[in-house]
């Protein structure tokens, strides 16, 4: 998947605002900004249907990425530093079968909402156990059962970093930079270049909001639903 490249989007961007009239100058923390407010616009459009869609995976796989956690004596476990969303979580499970002879398979733990977790931790019949572990979130932990899992793994989505359009000044002009500007090397967006569209289409209605156009403002709303 190739990602947008944050120069073309603004490159892109200002095309399209100078092409309808809708212009208005936008320094490149503003194009950053604005960058930055799309690209989550972008992934709360597509999460809820990311499970069950390939084009929606494919729009935001980047951010999908597997991690090993380690669960404490008190089956807890923290979350990853970037964590945005789960996709699945899985257990290493083994099985003494017969002296020498071990059985071992992954299986996936089971996340519980918080009604469901007391009444599973009660139950005779589907209470955790390591060949069907449980989960369930909190603020600022993911708890498990049974305790004593020890480590599992779990693939989610992590939080894109912040888009940067770099520059340095060439004659009081800014001038882009992948790297080396005066704010740092350039960052692009961690979504797939098929959504470059639709990313304008968000940036130019944040851009209207801000700076109280409302003809740009309407125009970015009309460019989302077209594209």
């Amino acid at each position: 998947m190739a990602a947008i490249n944050i120069n073309d989007l603004k490159e892109h961007f200002e095309f399209i605002a100078n092409k309808e009239q809708a212009g208005a100058y936008a320094s490149p923390e503003e194009i950053s900004r604005a960058a930055k407010h799309a690209q989550n616009e972008v992934i709360r459009t597509n999460y809820a249907r990311w499970q069950n869609s390939q084009q929606a995976t494919d729009i935001i796989g980047a951010l999908l990425q597997p991690t090993t956690l380690v669960i404490d004596a008190n089956g807890q476990a923290n979350y990853p530093s970037d964590y945005l969303h789960t996709s699945s979580v899985r257990y290493h499970y083994t099985k003494q079968i017969k002296k020498g002879d071990v059985q071992e398979r992954d299986v996936e733990v089971r996340a519980y909402t918080n009604a469901e977790w007391g009444k599973a931790l009660e139950s005779n019949i589907v209470k955790p156990e390591k060949r069907r572990p449980g989960l369930t979130f909190y603020d600022t932990y993911i708890q498990f059962e049974p305790k004593a899992l020890g480590k599992v793994t779990l693939d989610y989505l992590r939080t894109p970093p912040d888009p940067l359009w770099g520059y340095t000044l060439v004659d009081g002009r800014e001038v882009y930079a992948e790297t080396g500007g005066v704010t740092g090397d350039s960052v692009n967006l961690l979504l797939d270049e098929n959504t470059i569209e639709e990313v304008v289409g968000s940036m130019l209605s944040y851009m209207g909001i801000r700076i109280r156009e409302g003809s740009l403002a309407q125009y970015g709303e009309m460019y989302k639903q077209a594209t």
